[in-house]
C-alpha cells in the first residue's frame, strides 16, 4: 500500500513491515531494534547473545526444545544427547515439550522438590551425565512464588554436563526480581511480555553465542533468519518500553509488591486463621501468594470473589472440563482436597493501601460466607 504524503509517520510506523527498505519502513526497523536493546539490558544479556522475539515464553520454550532435540540428533552416532532433565514444578510450556520428546526416545528425568517447593539436589546431580541434552529449570513458579537458585544449578550442568543446553523459563520472574542472563550462566532464557507490562501475544528467547541456533519458523529473513514472518511492531515496541521501565524501576517495584503481599497475608492470616501459605513472602516472588483455605473449594472461592470484584486464580487447572489439583501443588505433597483449596493471589505494583487491603478483606469474607453456607447445609 502507498502511504500518502498526509499520513502520520507514528501510526503507519507500528503497522508497517520492518524488511522494507523505504523511509517508513526502515523507521520501524529501527524502533524494533531499540526495543531489542531494551529486553537486552532488562536481562543482562550480552551483545554476542540472540534476543529473538516471539509470541511469548510458551512459543520459546518449545523452541528450545525442539533445538535440543536437533542437537541431539546431530549427535546420535556418537550414542549422546538422549536425556532431557525438568523439575516437577515446571509450567506445561515446559513439561509437555519435555514429555514429547520422551516420547520420541528422549528419556526423561523429573527432579521432585519437597513439601517446601525446594529441589532435591541430590536427584538433581545424579541425574546428569554424558547424554544430557536439555536441562530445565524455571526462576520462579508461577503458582507459588517460589525461586529456584538457577546460578548455582547452571554451574552444577557446566560441571557434570557440559555438553547440555542449560535452559531457564524466566515468564514469572522478569520485573519481580533481577535476572542477569550472563550471572546466572544459563545458554537460553525464555520470557512473555505480559508479565511485566507489555500486552499479551509478545515475547523472546534468549540464547548464548555458543548454543547453535537454528529458525524457530522457516520462510523469511526475520530476526536474523531465526522466525521468519513479518514482526509484530507494535508489540516489540511496547515490549521495549515496558522493559526499560521494568528495569529502571525494579528496586521499588519489588518494594512495593512485597510489602503488599505482606500486608494481605497478614490479613489473611489474622480473618482465618487456618489459612496455610505455600511458600515464603520474604524468599519467594514479591507480588505471589499460594493459600489454601482447607474446606473451601478454590473454583467457587475464585468465582465468589470475582463478583466482589477481586481477580484471583485458582491452583487447579481445568482439563477437558473436568478439574485437576495443581501438578504444581500435588509436587510439594498436597493432597487433591488441599490442592482444590487453593488459590493464587498475585498483586501489581505500586498498589494503593486501600486496593490491598480491600482486596484482603473481601477473600477474609468470601470465605467466612463460603463456610457459613456449608454449614448450613449441612444441617
Amino acid at each position: 500500500m502507498l502511504i500518502g504524503a498526509g499520513a502520520d509517520p507514528k501510526v503507519c510506523e507500528t503497522s508497517l513491515n520492518p524488511s522494507a527498505i523505504h523511509r517508513l519502513g526502515q523507521r520501524a526497523k529501527a524502533m524494533v531494534e531499540a526495543a531489542r536493546e531494551e529486553v537486552r539490558a532488562l536481562v543482562g544479556a550480552p551483545k554476542s547473545a540472540h534476543v529473538i522475539f516471539c509470541s511469548g515464553a510458551t512459543e520459546a520454550n518449545n523452541h528450545i526444545f525442539t533445538l535440543a532435540a536437533r542437537g541431539a540428533r546431530a549427535r546420535a552416532s556418537t550414542g549422546v544427547g538422549k536425556q532431557i532433565v525438568v523439575t516437577s514444578f515446571e509450567h506445561p510450556a515446559v513439561l509437555e515439550p519435555a514429555q514429547e520428546l520422551a516420547r520420541l526416545g528422549s528419556s526423561l528425568a523429573i527432579i521432585p522438590v519437597d513439601t517446601s517447593g525446594v529441589l532435591d539436589q541430590a536427584a538433581f546431580e545424579k541425574a546428569l551425565g554424558t547424554d544430557t541434552q536439555i536441562v530445565s529449570v524455571m526462576c520462579a513458579n508461577n503458582e507459588t512464588g517460589l525461586r529456584f537458585p538457577v546460578a548455582s544449578l547452571a554451574r552444577t550442568v557446566k560441571e557434570k554436563a557440559p555438553q547440555a543446553i542449560f535452559h531457564t523459563d524466566a515468564a514469572q520472574a522478569i520485573g519481580k526480581m533481577p535476572v542477569n542472563f550472563a550471572e546466572l550462566g544459563v545458554d537460553a532464557l525464555s520470557l512473555s511480555g505480559h508479565k511485566f507490562g507489555a500486552p499479551a501475544g509478545i515475547g523472546a528467547l534468549i540464547l548464548a553465542e555458543s548454543v547453535a541456533a537454528y529458525p524457530m519458523i522457516r520462510g523469511g529473513t526475520q530476526e536474523s533468519r531465526l522466525r521468519g514472518g513479518t514482526e509484530n511492531v507494535l508489540g516489540i515496541v511496547a515490549i521495549g518500553v515496558a522493559a526499560r521501565e521494568a528495569r529502571t524501576s525494579l528496586t521499588e517495584r519489588i518494594e512495593s509488591m512485597r510489602s503488599g503481599a505482606a500486608l494481605v497475608w497478614q490479613e489473611i492470616s489474622s480473618g482465618v486463621p487456618d489459612a496455610l501459605l505455600r511458600g515464603s513472602i520474604d524468599a519467594g516472588l514479591p507480588n505471589t501468594l499460594s493459600v489454601t483455605f482447607p474446606g473451601c473449594n478454590a473454583d467457587d472461592l475464585v468465582v465468589a470473589l470475582d463478583i466482589a470484584g477481586v481477580c484471583v486464580s485458582a491452583g487447579a487447572a481445568c482439563s477437558s472440563g473436568k478439574p485437576d489439583p495443581s501438578h504444581v501443588l500435588r509436587a510439594m505433597g498436597l493432597t487433591g482436597a488441599e490442592a482444590r483449596s487453593t488459590i493464587r493471589i498475585s498483586l501489581e505494583p505500586f498498589m494503593d493501601r486501600e486496593t490491598v487491603l480491600r482486596g484482603a478483606d473481601a477473600i477474609v469474607k468470601s470465605v467466612a460466607l463460603m463456610r457459613e453456607q456449608r454449614c448450613a447445609h449441612a444441617v
